[in-house]
């Protein structure tokens, strides 16, 4: 003979099953396909199929009376609160461009320090700072930053580094390669990609941040792109790519190629100060004292306007 609680609990047993039952019959025989007829004509509408009925009655076959009372609330907090479509009448869609004016954010830029003085002082609080800002912007220019990081004493500061430096150099190398395959479907009359394997290229490799081995087989790929993009479109190298391509040449000890570029460079764009910056880098590179002081001469000469660094090389060489 059962007792009353035993009663009781295989009456909710039994009623529980019934109602899961009635669920799932409900979700795989009525409100499945009248979604799917629904779709036909709102191809972007989105519903539960029948392998989420299968699950919900598995639960609430094994989780009597809370299973459905579970699914329950939620049905209903989502009818009431997100079942309801967006109200966008005072919302305006335009394709003209706008132009956003930001502050500058005067704290975040107050908070800055050098790395390297950063580091040397052993501030925590300064180094996370840092490093959180270096990794939310674009590390181009700023690897060289995340490896003096590695040296910090913080081990959380070297983990967000290490974390850093890993992701920046993966991605450069599977960015390089995709552009370099890309390179080789291009057509003869097409050039976007040599472009964009300089541009990516560029900031990088002014930096001292691959090995010996490495940093020579990137030089070399970034040469021989310089190369055919100025086969293909010469016009397509404007002088900052000039400046980046022969300081990478400089810095490889390829000084026939960086003559070469010098060339160009005049020949191309002869009232750009790059043009004479370039040359005087060039002649110093390779301790021409003739042709360095001929250049500074030239460039004394013309109505070009001087950049900081330039007045100071012409105030030591000059």
């Amino acid at each position: 003979m059962m007792t009353r609680e035993e009663t009781v609990f295989l009456i909710l047993c039994a009623a529980n099953l019934f109602a899961a039952v009635c669920y799932l019959l409900w979700g795989c025989l009525v409100y499945v396909p009248g979604k799917e007829l629904l779709r036909k004509s709102e191809p972007d509408i989105v519903y539960d199929g029948r392998g989420t009925f299968v699950i919900r009655f598995f639960v609430m076959v094994l989780c009597p009376v809370i299973g459905l009372c579970f699914f329950l609330t939620g049905r209903v907090i989502y009818t009431v609160f997100f079942g309801r479509d967006a109200d966008l009448t005072d919302v305006i869609f335009k394709k003209d461009r706008a132009r956003q004016f930001l502050k500058d954010d005067e704290e975040k830029e107050h908070n800055l320090a050098p790395m390297e003085e950063t580091i040397l002082l052993g501030e925590q609080k300064n180094e996370h700072s840092l490093i959180m800002n270096v990794i939310q912007q674009n590390m181009n220019g700023s690897v060289q930053a995340m490896l003096l990081a590695l040296g910090s004493e913080d081990p959380e500061t070297s983990h967000y580094a290490a974390s850093a430096l890993q992701e920046f150099f993966s991605d450069f190398r599977a960015v390089t390669m995709k552009l370099l395959d890309g390179i080789e479907t291009e057509q003869d009359n097409e050039y976007g990609c040599e472009e964009m394997l300089i541009d990516h290229m560029r900031a990088p490799l002014r930096q001292n941040i691959f090995t010996g081995v490495e940093e020579k087989k990137y030089a070399g790929i970034f040469g021989e792109t310089a190369e055919e993009l100025y086969r293909k479109a010469p016009e397509g190298i404007t002088p900052e790519r000039y400046e980046d391509i022969i300081f990478v040449l400089l810095k490889q000890k390829s000084y026939e190629s960086a003559a070469v570029w010098c060339e160009r460079l005049a020949e191309r764009f002869p009232e750009e100060l790059c043009s004479y910056k370039c040359r005087a880098r060039f002649f110093y590179s390779i301790g021409d004292r003739d042709g360095l002081f001929g250049v500074l001469e030239e460039l004394r000469q013309r109505d070009i306007a001087i950049d900081a660094e330039t007045a100071e090389f012409i105030r030591v060489f000059g």
